[in-house]
């Protein structure tokens, strides 16, 4: 497995609140945006990410991941009760590993997991965020989603309340596929047919995270971005 990722404050915020990780040994991948003005949003992302990456190499079923989104969001929790200055701390999260063949995934909030293959962009998961809910419930259409205010309004993500509801996912790989995960800050400015294209196109992964992360920032870069990327070899799926 071939890895990519870069991530990147943006043009017009004073920090990253983004976190991310990647593994070729672990076989996993994650992104984590945390709440952006939200006291401890840094603070949320980065607990969430660490703990994953100290514990994920353990995961092999989606109940294994969707056991430790519950963990991470209790942590969270208490930590903001504990500590004032954490109060309302939260953060997205998405999260892959790749066994047997698939790639299993958990998720919640409005980053994204797309799956790369044939020159398409097909997105892995749904956004947790009030556009998102009108997209699902066919009240917005998806191209209209980066124009409409509650695109910012994550409805679902670990730190919001004790209980939780991951979403889960599962699919088949192939030799050649390629994993991208990504914040907000990035897909509201990279479109899918732009990322199938860009991926597609190289297999040097940590150059092509590099430049569209470049594009997002010349495009607009109204908030952190992040974006990690992982080519699918036949020894992954064999």
């Amino acid at each position: 497995m071939r890895l990519g990722f870069t991530t990147d404050k943006g043009r017009n915020r004073t920090s990253n609140q983004d976190a991310c990780v990647a593994s070729a040994d672990g076989m996993f991948l994650a992104v984590a945006d945390g709440l952006g003005g939200h006291n401890g949003g840094a603070e949320a992302s980065n607990m969430a990410i660490g703990m994953f990456a100290k514990t994920a190499g353990l995961f092999n079923t989606l109940e294994d991941l969707s056991a430790f989104l519950m963990k991470a969001n209790g942590r969270i929790v208490t930590a903001a009760a504990e500590t004032p200055e954490l109060n309302g701390m939260g953060t997205t999260m998405t999260a892959v590993v790749i066994r047997g063949g698939k790639a299993l995934g958990a998720h919640v909030g409005d980053s994204r997991a797309y799956l790369v293959r044939g020159g398409c962009a097909s997105k892995l998961t749904t956004d947790h965020s009030l556009a998102g809910q009108l997209v699902k419930s066919g009240f917005l259409k998806e191209d209209e989603m980066t124009s409409h205010p509650g695109r910012y309004a994550v409805v679902r993500c670990l730190g919001a309340a004790e209980e939780l509801e991951p979403e889960l996912f599962e699919t088949q790989l192939e030799n050649g596929d390629i994993l991208v995960l990504c914040t907000d800050g990035f897909w509201e400015y990279v479109n899918d047919m732009e990322i199938a294209e860009r991926f597609s196109g190289s297999a040097d992964l940590m150059s092509v995270c590099e430049d569209t992360v470049r594009l997002a920032n010349i495009r607009g870069g109204e908030d952190n971005i992040t974006v990690v990327a992982a080519l699918v070899e036949e020894s992954d799926v064999n």
